[in-house]
């Protein structure tokens, strides 16, 4: 591009871009201060995927259930995902929004896709387990 740029070039357009920027910014503002924030659904959500991330991770080095942490771990987020789900059937404004769920051809097509990502995992884990013992491949050079 020659010159200085291009609100040098097209001075208009640069009146539009900053009238423009002013009136969104404006009632994006007052739009944020309206809405309510869902504090109690994202704390709950929080600890939920926290406690289950802990759990999932260290699991196997803590001997799973023999474990205190994860046997806590396991019963805070098993809590906290019945408290989430029963607070965000509750609450006005939710975080996830659990009542979109009544419609039921979205709720069919979502268990459905969650059967078949269930599947798929298992499908892909049960194939590299195969692989492994039948032609003695260690994980590291199969890419676990």
């Amino acid at each position: 591009m020659d010159g200085p740029g291009f609100f040098h070039q097209h001075p208009d357009k640069h009146h539009r871009y900053f009238h423009d920027r002013r009136l969104c910014s404006r009632s994006a503002v007052s739009a944020a201060r309206d809405q309510k924030i869902d504090w109690i659904g994202i704390g709950l959500l929080a600890v939920a995927l926290t406690t289950m991330q802990i759990v999932l991770e260290r699991g196997q080095r803590e001997n799973w259930f023999d474990s205190r942490l994860i046997v806590l771990g396991t019963v805070v987020c098993v809590l906290a995902l019945i408290s989430l789900v029963i607070w965000e059937l509750i609450a006005p404004e939710p975080v996830i929004n659990f009542r979109i769920l009544r419609n039921a051809p979205l709720a069919i097509g979502s268990a459905i896709g969650i059967i078949f990502g269930i599947a798929l995992l298992a499908l892909h884990s049960f194939c590299l387990n195969l692989h492994r013992t039948c032609w003695n491949i260690l994980r590291s050079r199969q890419g676990w």
